[in-house]
């Protein structure tokens, strides 16, 4: 998960969970406050949340097509949904 969890912050996706081989991200959630402490974003836009994360998962895609199955040699898929 280590290439997912460099993406998340090039997409600014918060990355809720990982249960078992599942990746859960989400965005519009949080946001920095004043403080620069996350908190609950009142204001966010949903389109634009729904923006990073279709380009995160496009991103996922790529990597996963870098990571090599040990037992083929074939490189990873994943489904996205």
């Amino acid at each position: 998960f280590g290439h997912f969890d460099r993406l998340v912050e090039k997409h600014r996706v918060q990355k809720i969970d990982t249960i078992g081989d599942a990746y859960l991200v989400a965005s519009g959630i949080l946001a920095p406050d004043a403080e620069g402490f996350n908190a609950v974003d009142d204001t966010h836009d949903p389109a634009e949340g729904a923006r990073r994360v279709f380009a995160f998962a496009c991103d996922m895609m790529a990597a996963a097509q870098q990571v090599a199955m040990p037992h083929t040699g074939q490189p990873t898929t994943i489904r996205i949904g």
